[in-house]
């Protein structure tokens, strides 16, 4: 006699095995996903790095860089919405926007001695959901899969001289000014 179908002892036997290959593979994949998605939120860190050094080497660009002449002005601020639009900055987890409100970068002016160099500090925050991922003020040149954080506060939109000074203290930067045009200047 010849009989179509599976067994019942087949059917589990192919179930366990199914299970098996989904334990393993599962996990890998949403491994993946989370290193996707950190590896696009420090490109898009490099991308806001990279567009500031273009910006303040064109001659026609108004972003100022703490200057080696004036010793109060420790460290300048520049908000994402001057440094590039929503298609230059993908969001890195699906449904979540980029929040241009809440996005900077810092250039802070460090003196020693004669020697004056620049760090550069980035801010770059996506919402979702009202809840807040991103960077929370690393320096570019140590961006890493450590620098992603996936509850972050908001600060008061607009920004006011307050909420700025408690985000950036952490840089020895106080007193905040900042003129209408998007571009706050931190005092020392």
């Amino acid at each position: 006699m010849n009989k179509k179908g599976f067994t019942l002892v087949e059917l589990l036997v192919m179930l366990v095995v199914l299970g098996v290959i989904s334990a393993i593979a599962i996990p890998n994949i949403m491994g993946i996903l989370s290193e996707t998605r950190i590896n696009t939120m420090i490109d898009n860190a490099n991308k806001m790095y990279d567009t500031l050094k273009i910006k303040e080497t064109t001659k026609s660009s108004s972003f100022p860089k703490p200057t080696n002449t004036d010793t109060s002005i420790g460290c300048v601020a520049i908000k994402l919405a001057k440094l590039g639009t929503a298609d230059d900055y993908k969001p890195s987890i699906e449904g979540a926007e980029v929040n241009f409100q809440q996005s900077f970068i810092v250039a802070k002016k460090e003196v020693s001695g004669t020697d004056v160099k620049y760090k550069y500090y980035v801010r770059l925050i996506e919402t979702k959901n009202s809840k807040n991922y991103g960077i929370e003020l690393e320096e570019v040149n140590s961006l890493s899969k450590d620098s992603y954080k996936t509850n972050i506060d908001s600060i008061t939109i607009p920004p006011t001289a307050t909420s700025l000074n408690e985000l950036v203290s952490t840089l020895g930067c106080t007193t905040v000014n900042y003129p209408a045009w998007h571009i706050f200047t931190i005092y020392m």
